[in-house]
């Protein structure tokens, strides 16, 4: 609650400034076209047409600046950008004084018994239309989320194809008025976009059978591919229901006012689809049921509410369009219910972050969690390496009794660090309620994590969680997140790196988990940079050492870490005694330290990933798309110019003087890397 009235209060102001200018201007030209009411019902359109093709501008100009100019940078883009469009308003008035052109318009309570209905029928145009199309732009992301890699941009993108075709609506809609009555083009267009919605869905599993989208060798060939998929699936509904506000406008022309209530309708209903999308009709009735939901809001509109459209016609696009989106639902969950050849689904949740779903792999029987069919939170067949990515850090740190995971997945991260006695207290976070459930269903690999009574899972986004509690740990375990993923980069930014450092307790340790075959060269540099900007003591190590799929762990620290080889001795006892196999990575002190890389030093001119430079969600997309993840050849040859070289100081043995054979660990890794290239 206090988070939605700050946002109330910072953004409140700006927005109703920004709001009054849309209406402000397309009243004006009815003051210059005097009574001239179809060019004042064109004109508006075109201007409608011109305030969307400015917002597809700002997306693009917003996605190229931010990362450099940074998120302040942009806000004041936008200020002097809004100043300049304020000083141009200004010009305009003066010139428009000399105008010998009067309204025409009258008040609403001036209305007789008809202008009332057409008040009553242009506030539920405006109204449906603006539920209607957010609801549809939230729907249409998730549907994108199915095939594509979720960035940034991709959501720009996805984002610039409905803005623009909605432009192309209202520019539509302006050559319309000129010759039908707005009734008849509100009819129609609810109709045929009911329909086209049933289309729009069919194609999009035609063209993508619900497979990983990668068309393309570069960032401009996938962009293309992109843009043209989005064009096709979203661009033909979104035209012609984007005809329907300036259509509305038409309706209620007799009013001075009607432009700015309509518009004030019409926003207040894209708030409440914005809501209803997300937050009702995908968790409740799922993603194709619920384009069914909004299609029969746009035929009801028509077939109910104007009865425009002859009776018969209006009939068959109701059948048709009917018929249409229940085959395709009936498709849909067809290809959904079983995603991959050589699995079975085995429960699917609807949440408000798209679906995650329970698999059995049926090859190896394994389960696997995944969100939105491609993006695996994990899975039992690797039960050993994510129990490694506890037991790991939790044995570097000389006696953990408190500590917090960010993230859950299978839960077998989290659930391994039950098998040390030491620790009394284990707190998770994980941002989908939906997870939680799924880990129930893998407590044969997570040891029961979810409803042990030692453990505390809070359903929080970590960063808020990290920024307002007040508890304090031994040691904070921060799972594996998909860098190119929207809005994951903040979750490897200096900022929440310090958010960290701050909750830990003296001699306490940070370690995030990195997924090398997901980050280029240049990505994971910035991480570890801005990792060692905030932990004075940073050390590398290997948490699963192939040429394919690499994972390194960063460990942060106050201090130089010091590891008593005799304690660690009997603490791996401890654990291999409950534990139903061990992990020969970890079996002895000796092989633990293998696992150790060496230390990462700070560099004073590095380049850093902050919450105001959200540059790795920016580049970490360009990098995925054009293939130069650290895996491969690629992991090798970064291997011998920079890790390899890496000193290896900071690790203290106290029991052990021997000193750490680099050069002997630096060969026998670079073997194993070798061996597994493809």
């Amino acid at each position: 609650m206090a988070n939605s009235m700050i946002a109330i209060a910072v953004l409140f102001p700006a927005a109703t400034a920004l709001g009054i200018s849309l209406p402000l201007m397309v009243e004006g030209l009815g003051r210059i076209h005097g009574d001239h009411i179809a060019i004042i019902d064109a004109h508006r359109a075109y201007a409608y047409a011109l305030n969307l093709s400015g917002a597809v501008v700002g997306v693009g100009t917003t996605t190229v600046l931010m990362p450099e100019i940074g998120v302040v940078g942009s806000s004041y883009l936008g200020a002097t950008l809004s100043l300049a469009s304020g000083i141009l308003g200004f010009a305009a008035t003066s010139d428009s004084r000399h105008s010998s052109g009067r309204p025409t318009a009258i008040e609403f309570n001036n209305f007789d018994e008809s202008h009332r209905e057409a008040k009553v029928r242009c506030c539920a145009v405006a109204a449906v239309s603006g539920f209607g199309l957010i609801a549809l732009e939230v729907l249409y992301l998730r549907l994108f989320s199915l095939v594509l890699h979720n960035s940034t941009y991709s959501f720009g993108a996805i984002t610039a194809v409905f803005l623009t075709a909605l432009a192309i609506g209202a520019s539509f809609a302006g050559l319309l008025l000129r010759t039908y009555s707005a009734s008849t083009i509100v009819g129609y267009a609810s109709s045929i976009g009911a329909l086209t919605i049933a289309s729009s869905m069919f194609m999009f599993v035609r063209l993508t059978s619900l497979s990983y989208f990668s068309l393309g060798h570069s960032l401009a060939s996938y962009a293309v591919a992109v843009l043209s998929l989005a064009c096709a699936v979203v661009g033909p509904p979104v035209v012609i229901l984007g005809t329907l506000l300036p259509s509305a406008w038409s309706v209620g022309h007799g009013c001075r006012r009607s432009v700015g209530t309509l518009t004030a309708i019409n926003t207040l209903g894209a708030a409440a689809g914005a809501m209803a999308g997300s937050f009702l009709l995908l968790p409740t009735f799922g993603l194709w049921t619920a384009f069914l939901a909004i299609a029969g809001i746009f035929i009801a509109l028509s077939f109910w509410i104007f009865r425009a459209v002859p009776l018969k016609l209006s009939g068959v696009m109701f059948v048709a369009a009917l018929t249409s989106l229940v085959g395709v639902t009936a498709m849909g969950r067809a290809k959904t219910d079983d995603p991959h050849s050589g699995e079975k689904l085995i429960r699917r949740w609807n949440s408000a972050y798209g679906w995650i779903d329970v698999v059995r792999i049926d090859a190896t029987g394994a389960l696997k969690v995944s969100q939105n069919l491609h993006y695996r939170f994990g899975t039992t067949g690797n039960a050993e390496r994510e129990h490694r990515q506890a037991h790991l850090p939790l044995l570097l740190h000389e006696n953990p009794r408190d500590v917090l995971f960010l993230g859950l997945g299978t839960g077998a991260t989290a659930g391994a660090s039950l098998l040390h006695e030491s620790i009394d207290r284990i707190e998770v976070v994980e941002l989908i309620p939906e997870v939680i459930e799924a880990a129930r269903l893998m407590e044969t690999v997570n040891y029961g994590i979810v409803s042990s009574d030692r453990v505390e899972i809070r359903v929080d986004d970590a960063r808020h969680y990290l920024l307002l509690g007040n508890a304090s740990y031994d040691v904070i375990i921060s799972d594996l997140f998909v860098p190119w993923e929207s809005e994951t980069g903040y979750l490897y930014s200096v900022e929440h790196f310090q958010r960290a450092m701050r909750r830990l307790r003296p001699g306490g340790m940070m370690c995030q988990w990195l997924p090398l075959y997901q980050l280029g060269e240049q990505e994971f540099e910035m991480i570890a940079n801005s990792f060692a900007k905030v932990f004075p003591g940073v050390s590398v190590w290997w948490g699963h050492t192939t040429a394919s799929q690499p994972i390194v762990a960063l460990i942060g620290s106050r201090l130089p870490l010091e590891v008593d080889a005799t304690s660690l001795s009997n603490r791996l006892d401890g654990v291999w005694r409950r534990e139903p196999s061990v992990d020969e990575n970890l079996r002895t002190p000796e092989r633990l330290f293998d696992l150790y890389q060496g230390d990462w030093l700070p560099r004073h001119d590095a380049t850093l990933n902050t919450d105001e430079h959200p540059r790795l969600e920016f580049m970490m997309p360009l990098t995925q798309v054009n293939r130069r993840m650290l895996s491969d050849a690629r992991l090798l040859d970064y291997y011998d110019r920079r890790l390899s070289q890496l000193p290896t100081h900071q690790l203290q043995n106290r029991t052990n003087s021997t000193p750490v054979d680099a050069a002997r660990r630096n060969a026998w890794r670079r073997i194993i890397l070798a061996s597994g290239l493809k």
